[in-house]
């Protein structure tokens, strides 16, 4: 019996030992991982299109941060969107050089006066983001996509969130606060030009200072080194193009967009052009492949295919499309000649072809024996440096409009698509800008998981069955101990 007793008491011990072990091993293990996660913060974002997750672009700006930022969020983590705060949050851990504050309006009521203009307000989630003397402004509603839906009963118009830009607009931020680089892009609107009032919003999303300038009546600046010339209605005039060469010998850097449906001839314009190796024809492209083209509300667009350049690799990568809605066909007349390095940007399909007499004959649904075999170039690029100066010039020529229209960016982006992205890469790259912000919005539509009949029982038995498990298994060595 006492031999028993003692085998009991052992038993015991040990197990008691062991108890107090494990105990010691999970509060050890427990310091560990919270001093770990306090000191290397990990979040995993399980969304369907990881609405959370940082782009390539905020990874490597943030990586290679050098100077402190502060990040200050007007109001309280319990007033503003989750979302919203799930994503300025993870710039605080993504970097020891930003921190992330919450100002509470109600206890601190004159933050932020300095880093508004007179007479304007914070509103609960606007956000600053400032390093220095630098900073950034924005209100709650620069941070979401809108969208506006008409009730078809009432034709009551509505204005619905349906998308965050939270993370290109404070990634923007960030660089512009870190970088002293200046850049500013002039839109000349004298001879017709389209308005491009959405694409120039994303122009400054880019760190962008955006003038409009008539060239009829003034000069442009001496400073100035990039320029947009957006679908003129008519040609330039001899003075006008005279601007331009000085502004061109200068290093500067002109983007031209000349969709099919501009009439005449341009030959001022195209004078000018073909001292930089390019011309365009007046015509109308028509894309017959059905893997080059797509539907945009209801809209046929083409897609032209990328040629490998700088401007274009990243959505090469990304295989981020640019759709464009007709198209002129773009010539390079020279390669790599007089100083000249010329390249294609896009190019339609082999299947394509072109039609001169477009205007007479508007049915492109079926081709004519007098149009031309493609494929075509429909965007190409120009670069000539002055080595006396140290400067290069660049010239972008795009035979379409690229959907930049106030009335269709919005509409093609909603569809996945972005030709936006690709005229800010050719301004970035034609500015030798180093850091690309062009990221998505991303959407904030909820995530909802379904599950079949089947799925729904094998949860229901798991859940039941595991804990019932357990506790038999426990019950089994209890009892088997304590009759030892």
């Amino acid at each position: 019996m006492k031999k028993f007793n003692a085998l009991k008491v052992k038993y015991g011990a040990n197990f008691a030992a062991t108890i107090v072990v494990f105990l010691a091993i999970i509060i050890v293990l427990n310091i560990v991982v919270n001093v770990l996660v306090a000191k290397f913060p990990i979040k995993l974002d399980l969304t369907t299109d990881a609405k959370f997750e940082f782009s390539d672009q905020t990874r490597d700006l943030v990586k290679g941060l050098k100077d402190n930022i502060v990040i200050y969020v007007v109001g309280t983590k319990a007033s503003i969107q989750s979302e919203l705060v799930e994503t300025i949050s993870r710039y605080g851990t993504a970097s020891n050089k930003i921190a992330v504050k919450f100002i509470d309006p109600k206890t601190n009521p004159t933050f932020g006066k300095k880093y508004v203009a007179a007479g304007q307000t914070l509103d609960n989630g606007s956000v600053i983001v400032a390093s220095g003397t630098r900073f950034k402004t924005y209100q709650a509603s620069d941070l979401y996509v809108f969208q506006n839906s008409t009730d078809q009963t009432t034709g009551q118009t509505t204005q619905n969130v349906t998308g965050s830009q939270a993370e290109q607009k404070i990634t923007s931020a960030i660089d512009y606060v870190t970088s002293n680089d200046q850049f500013t892009a002039y839109f000349a609107n004298g001879n017709g030009e389209g308005a491009l009032k959405t694409f120039a919003e994303k122009m400054k999303n880019e760190n962008y200072t955006v003038e409009n300038i008539n060239l009829l009546s003034k000069n442009l600046p001496d400073s100035a080194t990039m320029l947009f010339l957006f679908a003129p209605t008519k040609d330039y005039t001899l003075d006008e193009i005279t601007k331009l060469d000085k502004f061109m010998q200068n290093g500067g850097q002109l983007l031209v967009f000349m969709p099919p449906a501009l009439e005449g001839t341009y030959p001022n314009l195209r004078a000018f052009l073909n001292e930089w190796g390019l011309d365009f024809e007046d015509d109308y492209v028509v894309e017959t492949d059905q893997s080059h083209y797509t539907s945009v509300g209801g809209t046929s667009l083409s897609l032209p295919d990328y040629v490998t350049h700088d401007i274009t690799q990243s959505l090469i990568d990304s295989r981020l499309k640019t759709p464009i809605y007709g198209s002129r066909s773009v010539k390079i007349l020279v390669n790599k000649t007089s100083g000249l390095t010329t390249s294609e940007l896009l190019r339609t399909s082999n299947s394509s072809f072109a039609r001169a007499d477009y205007r007479k004959n508007t049915d492109v649904s079926t081709k004519l024996k007098t149009d031309v075999d493609g494929p075509f170039t429909v965007a190409a690029v120009a670069s000539k440096p002055d080595y006396t100066k140290n400067k290069v010039g660049r010239v972008l020529l795009v035979g379409s409009d690229l959907l930049l229209s106030d009335e269709n960016i919005t509409t093609v982006e909603s569809f996945g698509y972005s030709d936006a992205t690709f005229a800010i890469n050719a301004a970035n790259w034609m500015q030798d800008k180093k850091v690309n912000l062009t990221i998505a919005a991303k959407s904030l539509s909820a995530d909802y998981v379904t599950i079949d009949a089947g799925q729904k029982r094998i949860l229901m038995y798991t859940a039941i069955a595991i804990p019932i498990l357990v506790l038999v298994a426990g019950f089994i060595i209890w009892f088997r101990r304590r009759h030892l």
